[in-house]
């Protein structure tokens, strides 16, 4: 998926009070304003882990008086993907370049030079007028400003849209459709979350699973523990909650399988993981109720504490005993 980072600094704008008074809306409604992100840029070329690939990086910024805006967007991508740019080229000691990257939205035509895989150089993004014909035939607005551009670099096309609807989901608007560009909501993303059966419906609800780093493998991994059909709400919960396969796992070890996902976020919560578990099981206290050791962690209940209490002839305590003990200051 890509990695694309758009950051923005806003100006603050100082005027004399009886300016203030005469423009404060209009000073009000530039604060606001958006600026476009630039249309051209820089563009730069990394060797890859992958022979058929590079590390390919697009960065650009613009300033106005509305604030200042940047984006940059590094990923491996396949070389045959940079139409005109060829193996030797990028293997040679010295070349200059002109290619191009096509994506729906737009082209970014690139040009600059190329040495020992590595390079760089300037590009220009021209926005694809089919690409908004075909947005304006599926009934979502045409972009506007700088929105083809957004939509390039989230790699946002059509086959997304289509599968889109093709999985429930209501038709986007073209703001939706920047947003999930932005967030990383792509193809990969929603067939991967799809591959299992996984259909959230909303726009919200994939942007909200993208951002909490709710992705496939982790849905699958935690599906494979027991855990299945979960609501985008419940998935987000577990996971914000640290709630992972290597949690579960680490619990089902000791016995603890039939825990409900609530019942493992307040484990969680509450602190009692595997390692507190064996710990317990250590000085002799197997087999504990979820609720139990949930009680015994909020009370300060441990190994050495048990094990200060054998020291001084207090063994085989019930765990009421051991709460009662602790709260007396024993």
């Amino acid at each position: 998926m890509n990695d694309v980072r758009f950051r923005r600094q806003r100006r603050l704008v100082q005027c004399a009070l009886a300016a203030a008074i005469c423009l404060g809306v209009a000073i009000a409604g530039a604060k606001n304003a958006r600026a476009d992100l630039p249309n051209s840029g820089q563009w730069l070329i990394d060797a890859s882990n992958r022979r058929d690939a590079v590390q390919f990086t697009l960065k650009a910024s613009s300033s106005s008086v509305t604030g200042h805006d940047d984006f940059e967007m590094s990923h491996s991508i396949r070389l045959d993907a940079l139409s005109g740019l060829s193996h030797d080229q990028l293997n040679s000691g010295g070349a200059h370049v002109s290619f191009r990257l096509i994506r729906d939205p737009g082209t970014f035509v690139c040009d600059g030079w190329v040495s020992h895989v590595q390079g760089g150089g300037s590009f220009a993004f021209a926005a694809s007028p089919a690409f908004a014909a075909g947005l304006v035939k599926r009934g979502i607005d045409a972009p506007a400003g700088d929105q083809a551009l957004r939509l390039a670099l989230g790699n946002i096309d059509l086959a997304f849209i289509d599968e889109l609807n093709a999985e429930g989901y209501a038709r986007p608007t073209i703001g939706d459709l920047v947003r999930l560009g932005e967030h990383g909501v792509d193809m990969a993303f929603l067939k991967d979350m799809n591959s299992f059966g996984y259909r959230f419906h909303s726009v919200d609800n994939l942007v909200r699973l993208r951002d909490h780093g709710v992705d496939g493998s982790y849905l699958r991994a935690l599906a494979a523990l027991g855990y299945k059909n979960l609501t985008a709400d419940d998935a987000v919960r577990a996971r914000d909650h640290g709630v992972d396969s290597e949690f579960i796992r680490g619990l089902q070890k000791f016995g603890y399988t039939s825990v409900s996902l609530e019942g493992l976020i307040r484990l969680r919560d509450h602190g009692c993981d595997p390692d507190y578990v064996n710990e317990l099981r250590g000085v002799g206290y197997s087999n504990i109720g979820a609720d139990d050791l949930i009680r015994l962690r909020d009370h300060g209940v441990d190994g050495a504490y048990v094990k200060r209490l054998a020291a001084h002839g207090y063994t085989h305590l019930s765990v009421d005993d051991l709460i009662r003990l602790r709260d007396s200051g024993i």
